[in-house]
């Protein structure tokens, strides 16, 4: 922060002055102003190169509050014919020591506040010098600087009852819980790609500048269950600490091959008994679909008040490429065939029972987009379609436009997103039950893939074919492969109501910024009551407010979700 004083010395009188902060996505310049009357509005100015987003625009900004902040030391001893002279506001700001004018767009609107400040732009030159302290105040002004950025972001992030009635809680049924979903940036991917962040604060960026605000802000929410993308495992076991302090257990699963984050889910042990838990692996070796190295995180809980009460927690961070929605349809298929085989209770005549559950993450995918609305509304044909899921045209190359089969049968998982050998055990009580996707990563070995299968096993379903099939297994109950089209059974709301995006209306909630602010973190619940969520800013809120992320304040470039459920005891 460069903070500037500014003094006057023709007739050596001395003039009060106060700070004045304008931060861009740039720079921040704090500049000690002489208050006069009447006062300039600079913020509106602000408002709207703001809206505009122009970097030219933006820099002149600051080369113009500097330019009015000299000419503001100027009023205090308006005339003096031993100062020089100096014709046009081009001189004067050369002279004052502003970057070269030809930066600048606004040359009429500082002509008009200097005459608002009653000083015209044939000005008597009145300052001395200009003394640039890296030093003095510069700590008080920074904090009071964060403080201001704090109360803005605190104002936004606010927990908001939801459920109207619903809300109401009899503890003795009834037992009630919170969630925090957060992307946390990965210290690895910021410096790998260090480009995406070149209009950052740089002091900002730092993992040691970082954590403590993402610590506070986990601690903060008083969360009983934290789910968080992009954990660095080198930063791991320092990071748990304050939590480890505050009653937290944990999961943690490392993305695959040579990636260096992960998941860490952390739950609060005096609350909650861990039941059974599925570390998934969404890269499967030679399937072009599947060779992306995203992982799954799911685990099944009880209470320890009502060990009868179980539910299932999920997390993800699915692939980031905008242009493969299809590579993201698949990974949700590996995903709940895992989510279901933990989630299972039993087989009712209307259909297989599941346990109550959250599934929450990054999912790099936006509101009513085709996977979005495969989890929301439980089906999706996708044969046809080309990547991102979307109608082919006459321009769409044939090899864009999917065919009947997204993932190969040898992974037996069904196009009812099941795994084929859980159901066959299942329902008929034969068979093996086992999973057969690939895991580098299971200290149990319960999915080894090295036992040979069994006879009956094999004949059922056809590895090698890419056409459709349909397999009854047991009495009325069939499998599919190859449908092209996929369902499943879980009946999954967002806990955040969100807009079409394509709308561009600014009133749509945000969590990241992506060349514009968007939504791609997600809270899906199913058989929870939501009674209140931790509210997002809309788009014109982050524009106004959040000009970039990581800042003073938000220490990832993803905002956190949160939401309180009450989940009845069995």
């Amino acid at each position: 922060m460069r903070i500037v004083y500014l003094s006057t010395t023709c007739d050596g009188s001395t003039v009060s002055h106060l700070p004045l902060v304008y931060k861009s996505d740039h720079i921040t310049t704090t500049i000690y102003l002489q208050e006069l009357e009447p006062k300039v509005s600079r913020e509106s100015r602000y408002k709207r190169q703001q809206k505009e987003g122009t970097n030219s625009d933006l820099r002149s900004y600051n080369r113009h509050s500097k330019i009015i902040a000299k000419a503001g030391s100027l009023a205090a001893n308006p005339s003096s014919t031993t100062c020089a002279k100096y014709s046009n506001i081009d001189e004067f700001a050369w002279k004052i020591g502003v970057p070269d004018s030809s930066a600048m767009t606004d040359k009429v609107d500082i002509a008009t506040d200097l005459q608002k400040m009653r000083i015209s732009d044939n000005c008597n030159e009145n300052v001395n010098k200009v003394e640039v302290d890296q030093h003095h105040s510069q700590q008080s002004e920074i904090e009071f600087k964060d403080l201001s950025d704090k109360e803005r972001y605190t104002k936004m992030r606010k927990w908001r009852k939801i459920g109207g009635d619903k809300t109401n809680v009899d503890t003795e049924k009834e037992f009630v819980f919170k969630i925090l979903s957060f992307n946390i940036l990965a210290q690895d991917l910021l410096e790998t790609h260090r480009y995406l962040y070149k209009y950052h604060d740089p002091r900002t960026l730092p993992w040691t500048v970082r954590k403590p605000l993402l610590i506070q802000e986990i601690l903060d929410s008083e969360a009983h269950i934290v789910c968080l993308q992009e954990m660095q495992e080198e930063h791991l076991q320092e990071f748990l600490i304050p939590f480890q302090q505050n009653g937290f257990t944990h999961l943690y699963k490392k993305r695959t091959n040579d990636k260096k984050d992960g998941l860490l889910l952390m739950y609060k042990q005096d609350l909650f008994n861990l039941l059974d838990y599925s570390k998934v692996e969404l890269y499967q070796k030679n399937i072009e679909l599947l060779s992306r190295d995203n992982v799954g995180l799911i685990a099944k809980f009880s209470l320890k008040e009502s060990p009868d009460t179980k539910f299932v927690i999920a997390t993800t961070h699915l692939l980031y490429n905008p242009r493969r929605n299809d590579v993201r349809l698949g990974q949700v298929q590996l995903l709940f065939a895992e989510i279901e085989r933990i989630a299972f209770v039993q087989n009712l005549p209307s259909g297989p029972q599941y346990l109550p559950m959250l599934l929450s993450g990054d999912f790099n995918l936006e509101p009513f987009t085709g996977v979005y609305k495969f989890i929301t509304e439980g089906s999706i044909e996708f044969a046809g379609k080309n990547r991102n899921l979307e109608e082919c045209n006459e321009m769409c190359p044939s090899n864009w436009s999917l065919t009947n089969s997204l993932i190969p049968p040898h992974l037996y998982v069904t196009d009812e997103c099941q795994h084929f050998k859980v159901v066959s055990q299942r329902l008929s009580g034969k068979g093996s039950g086992r999973v057969m996707l690939k895991n580098t990563e299971n200290p149990r070995n319960a999915y080894s893939n090295d036992a040979p299968l069994g006879v009956q096993e094999q004949s059922l379903v056809n590895l090698n074919s890419t056409t459709y099939q349909k397999i009854e297994i047991a009495n009325g109950h069939y499998a599919t492969f190859s449908s092209g089209l996929l369902t499943h059974p879980f009946q999954l709301k967002s806990v955040y109501n969100h807009q079409n995006q394509s709308k561009n209306n600014g009133l749509n909630e945000a969590t990241t910024f992506q060349d514009r602010w968007i939504t791609v973190d997600y809270i899906f619940y199913s058989d929870l009551v939501p009674l209140e969520k931790y509210t997002l800013p809309t788009v014109n809120q982050c524009l106004k407010y959040l000009p970039t992320i990581p800042n003073r304040v938000v220490g990832s470039d993803h905002l956190s979700l949160g939401a309180t459920f009450k989940l009845l005891k069995r």
